[in-house]
């Protein structure tokens, strides 16, 4: 018997599944939470179709709306200084284009940008994107208002310069109040409270892009922008509210985080 040889060493096969699990399972949740966040809208959307169907009068708001533009319409207004009728599209009209295309690819950008790195604040702006889609339905169906490009004096610059494409629109009186301005502002003022401050800038000044381009291309009146103000900032109240009422929750989300 060799009492000199040396002792053989055996080695456990390595287990690659049990160290890339965390990973997976870090990046399955995500894909789940982001599908979460576009599926939800198919109700919503569903519903804002049948908004103008229950009854209630419709509105127009261009009385009201001159009197927050001294006396003129501000679409009018915008439309008569920054296009000219019968020549093709503007600078101007390009840039309302660009942004009125833009307002939910950025949104939804955001919100990916939380579920990729900021997963401990996405309670609070799935709850803010929830709101602003599903409360607004409230102002459709209790206040259906008659955009302004319904008025002679204000051009539809979106259908008369963009191959029609808005015309596949159910419900053409949902503007009352702007979700194009309510749901960048609702993600800048939530972006605010988590301390995100360089998103929430960059988001308040898409908001007032928006804002603006929104009335010139005719498509909301100035007051259906301040009813998406409100609205913004009504559902961060409420977001931020009930998120504090739940810290477990948002620690689970940090450990998460921390085990991706």
């Amino acid at each position: 018997m060799n009492l000199t040889a040396a002792p053989r060493i055996t080695r456990e096969p390595l287990n690659r599944w049990a160290i890339r699990r965390p990973r997976v399972r870090g990046i399955a949740i995500r894909v789940v939470a982001l599908l979460y966040v576009v599926i939800g809208l198919v109700p919503q959307t569903m519903l804002r179709a049948q908004a103008d169907d229950v009854g209630f009068p419709r509105w127009r708001l261009d009385q009201a709306d001159s009197l927050l533009g001294l006396g003129a319409l501000p679409s009018e207004a915008l439309q008569g200084m920054l296009s000219e009728v019968g020549t093709g599209r503007t600078p101007g009209d390009w840039l309302a284009i660009v942004v009125y295309v833009a307002w939910l690819p950025v949104g939804l950008f955001t919100m990916w940008y939380v579920i990729r790195g900021r997963w401990q604040h996405y309670r609070s702006f799935a709850l803010t994107w929830y709101g602003i889609w599903y409360l607004g339905l409230i102002g459709f169906v209790l206040i259906p208002v008659e955009p302004p490009w319904m008025l002679p004096e204000v051009e539809r610059t979106l259908s008369d310069r963009v191959t029609g494409f808005v015309n596949v629109d159910p419900n053409q009186v949902a503007a009352f109040p702007s979700l194009h301005v309510g749901l960048p502002a609702a993600l800048a003022l939530q972006a605010r409270a988590v301390g995100m401050r360089r998103w929430s800038q960059a988001l308040l000044v898409f908001t007032g892009l928006t804002a603006f381009s929104v009335v010139h291309l005719g498509e909301h009146y100035v007051i259906d922008t301040l009813g998406g103000l409100a609205l913004a900032w009504l559902v961060v109240r409420l977001s931020t509210a009930l998120t504090r009422r739940a810290p477990s929750a948002e620690q689970e989300a940090s450990e998460l985080q921390q085990a991706a």
